[in-house]
């Protein structure tokens, strides 16, 4: 369970605030005008929250590369090029050269 502190609190006890973080292992919602505004957490617990939105992201890539990969392929052949010889690094310089050559 999170324990809630005001914002003064925070400043006249950042030390040990921080201390209960890493000691306790729970986070800490600093309040502002009784609403919450930020939470402190230990590091562990943000390093594992960051890996699994890295996780979420990439499923998420790879899903909507599955799907765009017709169009890609499509797109990719009108612009004179061999979809299957086409690199993801190659890819990303014919769009940049695309995207210049447009505006």
């Amino acid at each position: 369970m999170p324990k809630f502190i005001g914002i003064t609190e925070l400043r006249k006890k950042t030390r040990e605030v921080f201390d209960a973080v890493k000691k306790e292992d729970l986070p800490v919602v600093i309040m502002r005008d009784s609403k919450p505004e930020a939470v402190i957490i230990p590091f562990k617990e943000y390093d594992k929250l960051a890996q699994e939105q890295r996780k979420l992201w990439n499923s998420r890539l790879d899903k909507l590369t599955k799907a765009a990969k017709p169009y890609i392929a499509s797109w990719l052949k009108k612009k004179g090029y061999n979809p299957k010889k086409v690199t993801g690094d190659k890819l990303v310089t014919i769009l940049d050269e695309d995207d210049k050559g447009s505006s």
